[in-house]
C-alpha cells in the first residue's frame, strides 16, 4: 500500500472510533495536547513527545482544544526492525533534542508549501536516525544505511562534503555510495547535498534574522552569489525578496492550520 502524503499536519476533535491500519505511524503534537490510546495503553501527549502506532495496533485519539500534530506514515520496510521494536515497546516517548528540532522544522515547512518527494525521503531518514540516536538501548537503530551520514551532514553542512568524504565516513567506496543514494533516496550524493543545503538556507532565511552572507557560509555555499542562484532556482526569488515574502505569509493568519475535526489517523 502506497501513501502519497507520508508526512502531514492534522488537527483532531472528539468522537473518533478505534481503528487499525497496515502501516506504521509516528504522531507528534506540535501545538496543544493530544490524548491517545494505543493497543490498550493511554496517555496525553504535549509538544516534544510522540506516539508510535505499529501495524495492526488498535488506536484512537482525542483533543478538545486547539491542536496540531505532525503525522508520519511509514511502510513497515522503511523502519529497521530494531528501531520498530524499541519504539513499540515504549509506545509513548519524549523526543531527543535533535528529533524535536527536526519536527519543528518539518511542521514549519509543511505550513508553507508541500514538500517534494526528495524532501520527504530526507525528513524520514533524518528523523529515524535521530530517534535511533536518542534510544539508550541501542547505538545503531537507524532507518537506513545512509541515515547516520545524513545526520552528520545536517549537523555540519558547511564541512567539505565531497562524495569521497561521504564515502570515507561510511567506510565504503565512492561507487558504493552512489548505489546507496540511488537505492535509499532515488538521487545522487551531489544532488542530495545541493537540495539539503538549499533547504537549510531557506529555513534560516525564513526563521532567523541572520545576514544572508552568514547563512550562505553556514549552509556550505562557496559564497553568497552561489546561495542566491540556488534560492532563485528553487523559489523564483532572490534570498532578500524570498525572506520578505515569507515574513508576510508567516504573519498572515490564513497561513496557519485552521481545519478542525480532521479525520482519525489513518
Amino acid at each position: 500500500m502506497t501513501h502519497v502524503h507520508s508526512v502531514s499536519l492534522r488537527q483532531y476533535g472528539v468522537g473518533h472510533a478505534s481503528h487499525t491500519h497496515d502501516f506504521v505511524q509516528i504522531v507528534v503534537p506540535v501545538q496543544g495536547a493530544l490524548c491517545l490510546e494505543v493497543a490498550g495503553r493511554q496517555t496525553c501527549l504535549a509538544e516534544h513527545h510522540a506516539a508510535y502506532v505499529g501495524v495492526g495496533a488498535p488506536h484512537v485519539q482525542e483533543a478538545r482544544d486547539t491542536n496540531c500534530s505532525l503525522v508520519l506514515d511509514l511502510e513497515q520496510s522503511e523502519i529497521s526492525p530494531a528501531l520498530a521494536d524499541s519504539l513499540a515497546g515504549r509506545r509513548f516517548f519524549a523526543l531527543p533534542p535533535g528529533a524535536a528540532a527536526l519536527v519543528g522544522y518539518m511542521a514549519l515547512s509543511l505550513r508553507q508549501r508541500p514538500p517534494s518527494a526528495l524532501m520527504l525521503a530526507q525528513w524520514k531518514s533524518l528523523l529515524l536516525a535521530e530517534l535511533g540516536q536518542g534510544d539508550p538501548s541501542s547505538a545503531s537503530l537507524h532507518g537506513g544505511r545512509l541515515a547516520g551520514l545524513l545526520a552528520r551532514i545536517d549537523a555540519s553542512p558547511a564541512a567539505n562534503w565531497t562524495i569521497a568524504a561521504m564515502a570515507r565516513t561510511l567506510g565504503i567506496s565512492v561507487s558504493r555510495i552512489h548505489v546507496l543514494f540511488q537505492h535509499e533516496l532515488g538521487t545522487t550524493p551531489r544532488a542530495w547535498l545541493a537540495q539539503h543545503r538549499c533547504a537549510l538556507a531557506r529555513t534560516w532565511i525564513e526563521t532567523t534574522t541572520l545576514p544572508l552572507a552568514d547563512i550562505a557560509c553556514r549552509a556550505g555555499y562557496a559564497d553568497q552569489p552561489a546561495m542566491t542562484r540556488a534560492i532563485r532556482n528553487a523559489t523564483g526569488l532572490p534570498p532578500g525578496a524570498y525572506r520578505r515574502s515569507w515574513q508576510e505569509m508567516a504573519t498572515s493568519p490564513q497561513n496557519l492550520p485552521t481545519r478542525r475535526g480532521a479525520p482519525a489517523v489513518s
